[in-house]
Parts: structure tokens; sequence; C-alpha cells
């Protein structure tokens, strides 16, 4: 495929009145929002939004990516609410991004490939780019951020979405992670890593996003299935 920048996480609908429009501009203006947001004074949505620096800032980057500064009002709502709503997760309790103890946001990686052990020979690397890892009560949550315009954000639809589209990246991301943190047993899993969190941002507050905290055994079977995919592309 050829190299393409910026999120194509759009889907194929039309939006209604008054939402962001669909594309790729409208990925890449968030991303880069969320990215270089300032965390301080952002819980208070009417405070922080107008502030003329926070204001200056969503109009350049909007001007940037060629969308109307009509969507202002929108994007300043859809970057709040991902950075400071309480984020649930399927097994109870919540992630507030804003509240992490530790945030590293646009995490670039790269690696050897995941089984490179069993392929010496090979210099293939691996990269991507993590959009959140965050430390919250102790154990290391990843997020991907997306932009999707979906019929709705129920959890059905959500499951759909990342089944069909993003489950690879899922596997590839949570396996950089583990790696990143030198995770490398099930009891140093359990004590320290959080889970998994696709957050489509047109659903928020309240709706939008999906999560997983996979077992470890089926961590090892991702890396196995990994490792099976890599060994047919390399040995054809």
């Amino acid at each position: 495929e050829p190299p393409m920048s910026g999120d194509r996480d759009q889907g194929g609908l039309r939006p209604s009145t008054g939402e962001l429009p669909r594309g790729t501009p409208t990925g890449q203006a968030l991303h880069e929002l969320l990215e270089w947001a300032d965390l301080s004074g952002m819980v208070d949505f009417d405070t922080w939004s107008r502030r003329p620096e926070v204001q200056a800032n969503i109009r350049a980057t909007l001007d940037l990516h060629g969308l109307p500064r009509s969507c202002a009002a929108k994007v300043a709502e859809i970057v709040q609410g991902g950075l400071c709503s309480d984020l649930p997760l399927a097994w109870g309790g919540s992630v507030q991004i804003a509240k992490a103890e530790r945030l590293l946001r646009e995490v670039d990686f790269v690696s050897r490939f995941l089984d490179a052990e069993h392929f010496p020979e090979e210099k293939d690397l691996l990269k991507g780019s993590i959009d959140v890892l965050c430390e919250s009560e102790g154990r290391i949550y990843l997020l991907d951020w997306k932009s999707n315009l979906l019929p709705d954000y129920e959890p059905e639809t959500l499951q759909g979405a990342v089944s069909q589209h993003y489950l690879l990246q899922a596997q590839i991301y949570l396996l950089a992670c583990l790696a990143c943190f030198d995770i490398r047993d099930e009891t140093t899993y359990q004590a320290r890593f959080g889970g998994i969190l696709y957050v489509f941002l047109r659903g928020l507050p309240g709706k939008g996003t999906w999560s997983l905290r996979p077992a470890w055994e089926q961590v090892q079977a991702w890396k196995r299935d990994l490792e099976r995919v890599h060994g047919e592309v390399i040995h054809g």
C-alpha cells in the first residue's frame, strides 16, 4: 500500500447538520489537538474553551487542514471530552486521561518484528505510533483515538468496528506496549497492565469507548498468530 500520512479512520456515512466533516483532515486535526492540548485548567470546559490561546490554536489547526472555522466549538467539545471524560472500562471503573499519574502522547516506536529471534537474518522493522500511553492507579493503559462517523456508538457497533478494522492494530500495539515496559510474565502483566481503549470521539460524551483487557493466554495466542503471519510473509 502506498505510504500515506494522517488518520484514515473515517466511515462512509454522510454527517448530519452541525457534525464535523468526514475525511482525513478532520482526523488529522483532532489527533493534533489531542496530542498538544495543555491539560491545565481543562476540566472546566467553559473557562478552558474561552481562553484566547486555546481558541487561536483550534482555529490555526482547522485552517491548516482546510476545515471551516464553524467547526471550532464542536472540535473544542470533542478534545476536552476525550481528555477529561471518565472513559468507562468494560470490567468496571474508568480512566480519565487528564488525571493520569503519567502520560505520554503520540508514542512512536520502531523495533525488530515481534518474533525477530526466530528470523535473526531478517532486518525488517515494525513501525507505529500509539496515541496515548498513561498510568492510572499503578496500571498502564494504551489508547487510540478514532474519528469514525458510525451509525451509532453503542457497544455492539463499536465491537463490530474494532473486530472488522482494528483488531490487528490492537494486537500489535499491546505487544509493543508490553515490550516497552518489559512486561514478560503473567504476574507482572496482571499487576501492571490496565487495558486497551479505543475511543470513538464522535460518540463522546457518554458513549464511544471500547475497552479490552485480554487474559494473558489471549496475549500469547495473539503473539503466536503474528508470528505465524510473519513466517508466511518471510517464507512466501
